[in-house]
């Protein structure tokens, strides 16, 4: 595939990303999107572009985990299953 078609689908899907009104899309689409850069990066040897993405991809990783375990979490606690005290406390920032 040609360097800039990959660099113009990373950047939709960055436009994507900033247009998400929730966060169930907003982090699957930041993923997809920093994976898109990393190969465009790659294929046209921009480090800075490859760097950021490198950095980025992680840490958008680590919250959509984060994410589906609140889901979780929310889904137990609506079956009416004891959970312990204050358990969302984190999330209320």
């Amino acid at each position: 595939m040609h360097a800039d078609t990959i660099g113009w689908t990373a950047a939709a899907l960055m436009v994507a990303t900033f247009t998400c009104r929730e966060a169930r899309a907003l982090r699957p689409l930041a993923v997809a999107s920093n994976v898109a850069f990393i190969g465009y990066g790659l294929m046209a040897s921009l480090m800075p572009v490859l760097v950021l993405h490198l950095a980025l991809l992680p840490i958008n990783l680590w919250r959509v985990l984060e994410m589906r375990r609140l889901t979780r979490r929310v889904r137990h606690a609506r079956s009416g299953e004891a959970l312990p005290q204050l358990w969302l406390q984190p999330y209320m920032k």
